[in-house]
């Protein structure tokens, strides 16, 4: 249900603020969103409404902070790969989307800010860890995903499927993903 939410809010918004020149963002939108709505709700232990009656009814804390900021204080594994490689399409359709409103250094920035906000979340879940590593990781996943598309761009001479957006606007689409995630898991 989650996935349909997105999907028809993000419509909804593309087709108010976009003309039909530019239908091509729309699906890149749509897998922004429905990418992160999944990895919000299938993978990284988001928070979600559920989740929060379900550890009231057994009388616990909704807060659990669990943190860990010793950087790669396990050393290198196989979830930090998983990690990495889970933030690479993130980083890439940042980049697609939002290459005209964003420098590169602006890109990562909001590659960050996406990790920063799931390792937040995850003090509110039972049993996940806010990690320093997993916050340096995503965003080196991120980076990566920007990095390839800087690549691809020069061997394609891609252009943005959106018009130079307002600045706002990815933090609104990764606003409304964490906020679907968090209601309708």
């Amino acid at each position: 249900m989650s996935y349909a939410v997105i999907s028809i809010i993000t419509t909804f918004y593309f087709f108010i603020r976009y003309t039909e020149a530019d239908k091509k963002g729309l699906v890149f939108l749509l897998l922004f969103n429905n990418y992160l709505v999944f990895i919000c709700q299938s993978i990284v232990g988001f928070p979600s409404l559920k989740e929060v009656y379900r550890i009231q009814r057994l009388n616990l804390s909704v807060w659990h902070p669990n943190i860990n900021l010793q950087l790669f204080a396990d050393g290198l594994h196989f979830g930090e790969l998983t990690n990495l490689l889970m933030f690479v399409p993130i980083g890439f359709l940042i980049a697609i989307l939002w290459h005209y409103s964003f420098s590169k250094f602006g890109q990562m920035l909001l590659v960050f800010l996406i990790s920063l906000v799931i390792e937040i979340g995850q003090l509110f879940t039972l049993y996940r860890v806010t990690d320093i590593t997993d916050l340096v990781i995503n965003t080196l996943g991120g980076c990566l995903g920007i990095l390839l598309f800087s690549y691809y761009q020069r061997k394609k001479a891609v252009t943005s499927p959106l018009p130079k957006s307002h600045v706002l606007e990815p933090f609104i689409f990764s606003f409304l993903a964490f906020t679907v995630s968090f209601f309708f898991s």
